[in-house]
C-alpha cells in the first residue's frame, strides 16, 4: 500500500525551512535588529503550498522578546487539470509555538507544532513516477499529528522576511480507498502510522510592526538609539581610558600554599625529607617561571607560616614564625632574587582552617566542637584543651585528618606587568589574558568593527577578565540588548553602577522586557 506516501504529499505543502540565501550585509541586519526588535505580527503565506494549486494564509504573533505563536490554513476545494477523475481537494490547519535564538522574527528558531485536516484524493499524476497510487484509486479520510520545527528567517527590508523550515513529527490517518476518481466504489476502509516529515516550505512574510516604533514624546527614542549606537556612546569611556599618558601600574598578585614537612617540634628545613621535594619545587619553579617572563618584574615574595592548634600557643608561635624563615631562606638562595623583595609573616595556630574543617566534616558532636573552636572567651590554649577533654574521640580524628593540614605555608607573590601597544595585546591575548588591563582589552576591541564577532569576542574577554567592573558589565549588557536579548543583559546591568550610560541601557531593558 502506497498510502503511507500520500501522507506526505499532503504534508510538503505547509510551511517553512530550505537553502540559505545570500547574507546581507552588516549594514542591512543592523537595520533589520533596529526594526526587529519591535515587529509584533507577521501575515506569511507558503510559495511551495502555492506549486499545488492551494490557497494558503498563516498569521505569525510574538508573545515575548524570543517567543512567537503562529496558526496556519490550507484549503484547496477544487478539482485538478486531469479532469473529473483528478482531485487534490483537502483542508489542513497547523498551529505551531516558536523559540528564537536571537529575536522575533530574525534568524534561527527552534518550535513545535499540531497538525490535522480532511482529504479526497485521487486521480492524480505527479512527475517523476511519484506515487503511482493516486492515479488510479482515490482516497478520502481525515489525518492529526504533530512534531518539532527547526527554520530560519531572512530579513529582507522593513516589512518582508523570507522563511525556510522544515518539521518532523507523526501522523495518524484513517481514510477509505475508492476504485477511481469519481465513481463511488468502496475497495476497504484502513487506517496509518506517519513518522518523518511533516512540514516542508518556503514563505514569504509581511511585517506588521508594533506600537514601539511608533514616535513618542519621551526620551525612549534617545535611549534605545544611545543603545543602538555603541560606538558613540558606549566605548566613550575607553576613548578616555586611551587618552591617558601614564596609566597606573599593571600589578598583580598571586596566593599559593605549600605543606612543608619539619621534624617534630623543629625548625630545621630538610629539602628531602617526606613530601618537601614536590612542595619546593613547585614554589621554586612558580617563582623562576614569574622571574623569567621578560613581560612581567617580580616585585616582592611574601611567606607565612601556620602552625596547628595542639600544644602549647607559645611553642606554636616560635615554630611558626622560624619555619616561615626557615623557609624563605631556602627559597631566597634558590631564586637568586634582590633581599628586599622577601618579607615573613606567620598565623600561630590556623584556627580559621579548623572551624572550615568541623563545618564541613561529618563528625560526631559537631556542633558543639564547632562552638568551642568558635568561643574567642577562651584562650587558644583552653579551646584546644576544652576540645581533647570533652570529645576525646572526635580530637584524636581532628589530630589524625585535620591538623597536619593546618602546618601549612602560604607565599604571596606580586609582580608587574608591562604595558602593552595593540599589537602586542592581540598576541597576549590569545595566552596570557590576565596580563591585559581593561584599558588594553578596549584597545584592541577598537581594532574591529563595533558588533563584530571578533569585537564582541574581545568585549566578553573583558568583562571575564574583570567581573567587579562597571564600564566591562555595561558594555557586556549593551551587546547583549543589541542582540535582543534582554534577559541575558540583566546580570551585567546589576554590576553596571550609576552611571548616565548605565541608566539609559536599564531604560531599553524595561522597554524590551514589555514587549
Amino acid at each position: 500500500m502506497v498510502f503511507d506516501r500520500i501522507v506526505l504529499v499532503a504534508i510538503l505543502m505547509m510551511n517553512c525551512c530550505f537553502p540559505p540565501l545570500t547574507a546581507h550585509s552588516a549594514e542591512q541586519h543592523k537595520q533589520v535588529q533596529q526594526c526587529g526588535q519591535t515587529r509584533q505580527l507577521g501575515i506569511k503565506t507558503n510559495l511551495l503550498y502555492w506549486a499545488t494549486t492551494t490557497p494558503n494564509l498563516g498569521l505569525e504573533m510574538a508573545v515575548g522578546n524570543k517567543h512567537t505563536a503562529q496558526v496556519f490554513f490550507g484549503l484547496n476545494p477544487w478539482k485538478q487539470s486531469g479532469g473529473d477523475h483528478s482531485s487534490l481537494r483537502h483542508w489542513m490547519v497547523m498551529p505551531e509555538y516558536r523559540y528564537w535564538f536571537n529575536q522575533n522574527f530574525d534568524g534561527w528558531f527552534l518550535g513545535a507544532h499540531a497538525l490535522g485536516g480532511q482529504y479526497n484524493v485521487g486521480g492524480v499524476k505527479f512527475p517523476f513516477g511519484l506515487l503511482k497510487g493516486l492515479r488510479n484509486h482515490r482516497y478520502e479520510g481525515w489525518y492529526a499529528g504533530g512534531g518539532i520545527t527547526a527554520g530560519k528567517q531572512w530579513n529582507l527590508s522593513k516589512h518582508w522576511n523570507f522563511e525556510a523550515s522544515l518539521g518532523l513529527g507523526y501522523i495518524h490517518t484513517q481514510y477509505d480507498k475508492f476504485e477511481c476518481g469519481t465513481c463511488g466504489e468502496k475497495l476497504y476502509s484502513a487506517h496509518k502510522n506517519y513518522v518523518g516529515p511533516t512540514k516542508v516550505a518556503l514563505s514569504l512574510i509581511y511585517l506588521i510592526p508594533g506600537r514601539a516604533d511608533e514616535k513618542r514624546s519621551t526620551d525612549a527614542p534617545q535611549i534605545i538609539e544611545s543603545i543602538q549606537q555603541p560606538k558613540q556612546n558606549v566605548l566613550k569611556p575607553v576613548l578616555q581610558l586611551q587618552a591617558v599618558v601614564a596609566e597606573a601600574p599593571k600589578i598583580r598578585h598571586l596566593d599559593k600554599r605549600a605543606y612543608i614537612d619539619f621534624p617534630v617540634d623543629r625548625i630545621e628545613l630538610r629539602a628531602d625529607y617526606r613530601r618537601n621535594p614536590a612542595q619546593l619545587d613547585s614554589i621554586i619553579t612558580t617563582i623562576k617561571a614569574l622571574k623569567a617572563d621578560k613581560n612581567l618584574q617580580v616585585m616582592g615574595i611574601n611567606i607565612h607560616g601556620f602552625a596547628s592548634p595542639e600544644g602549647s600557643y607559645q611553642h606554636n608561635d616560635y615554630l611558626a614564625k622560624n619555619r616561615a624563615r626557615t623557609l624563605t631562606e631556602y627559597v631566597h638562595k634558590m631564586v637568586e632574587l634582590p633581599d628586599s623583595i622577601f618579607t615573613v609573616s606567620s598565623t600561630t595556630e590556623d584556627w580559621d582552617g579548623l572551624r572550615e574543617y568541623i563545618k564541613q566534616s561529618d563528625l560526631e558532636k559537631k556542633e558543639q566542637l564547632l562552638a568551642i573552636a568558635q568561643d574567642e572567651s577562651l584562650t587558644p590554649d583552653a579551646r584546644d584543651a576544652k576540645l581533647k577533654q570533652l570529645y576525646p574521640a572526635q580530637y584524636r580524628t581532628l589530630l589524625t585528618l585535620c591538623y597536619p593540614a593546618l602546618r601549612h605555608s602560604d607565599y604571596h607573590i606580586t609582580y608587574k606587568v608591562k604595558p602593552f601597544d595593540v599589537e602586542e595585546a592581540k598576541q597576549i591575548m590569545k595566552t596570557k589574558p590576565q596580563l591585559l588591563s581593561l584599558n588594553e582589552l578596549y584597545m584592541v576591541a577598537q581594532t574591529y568593527e563595533v558588533g563584530s564577532k571578533d569585537f564582541n569576542e574581545v568585549m566578553e574577554l573583558a568583562v571575564r577578565m574583570y567581573p567587579t567592573d562597571e564600564t566591562a558589565n555595561l558594555n557586556a549588557a549593551i551587546i547583549r540588548l543589541n542582540n535582543g536579548d534582554a534577559d541575558a543583559a540583566k546580570p551585567y546591568l546589576d554590576r553596571a553602577g550609576d552611571s548616565k550610560e548605565a541608566d539609559a541601557a536599564r531604560k531599553a531593558y524595561e522597554m524590551m522586557m514589555m514587549q
